[in-house]
């Protein structure tokens, strides 16, 4: 699915043009959400963060921090936050690796912990019928699922990847300091305001998923 979606679209237009388009699109999008509120502040702590955690390992963080820092306010916060979601997505990658989980038996883990029935979340990423019961029969077989449930092993392994994830991410929190309670409430209030202009889904479980 993703294969043909990006030939798709490396046809339709070069690659630095659509980077523009979708950077300019996404930038008036949190621009008209965020309102008459300068991002400035809380944008350069978080670049300023983000840009200090360790790359090694890490792709789509590292490939993004090498475009550099944007002088826009609003594009900078957008920049920063893309930052520390891809060192966390990338640090996931890495905690699911390391517990010998492929990306549909994820999926499936991810949907079942946050309370999504199963294959509700998973069939939605492009993975064939028999991938996703490949999956569901190989967690089975481990102990993590029990029918359409998780076992208590199960979710006890879905947590320790969730920490393991979180352990990773300590450089950018400590990085932040004694601001990192100011700069999350105030994201917290953004996040609010991008949901309710439906820039996010307003289903808690969908964006828990991810």
């Amino acid at each position: 699915m993703v294969a043909t979606l990006y030939d798709a679209a490396a046809a339709a237009l070069p690659h630095a043009e659509l980077v523009s388009i979708r950077e300019e699109a996404t930038v008036a999008s949190l621009r008209a959400a965020l309102g008459v509120d300068d991002p400035s502040k809380e944008a350069d702590l978080l670049a300023a963060a983000a840009e200090s955690a360790e790359g090694a390992g890490r792709p789509l963080f590292s490939g993004l921090l090498q475009r550099g820092r944007p002088s826009d306010p609003v594009h900078r916060l957008w920049w920063a936050c893309d930052l520390v979601r891809e060192h966390r997505g990338d640090s996931h990658v890495a905690a699911a690796n390391l517990a010998c989980l492929g990306p549909v038996e994820m999926n499936v883990l991810t949907e079942l912990w946050v309370g999504m029935p199963l294959l509700s979340y998973t069939a939605t990423r492009g993975w064939s019928p028999e991938a996703m019961q490949q999956a569901v029969d190989g967690l089975t077989a481990r102990g993590c699922i029990n029918g359409e449930q998780l076992t208590e092993s199960g979710r006890a392994l879905r947590a320790s990847i969730e920490a393991d994830t979180d352990a990773q991410e300590h450089s950018i929190v400590d990085a932040l300091g004694d601001r990192v309670n100011e700069v999350c409430a105030q994201l917290e209030q953004w996040s609010t305001r991008c949901i309710e202009a439906g820039a996010f889904p307003p289903d808690i479980l969908k964006r828990a998923a991810g």
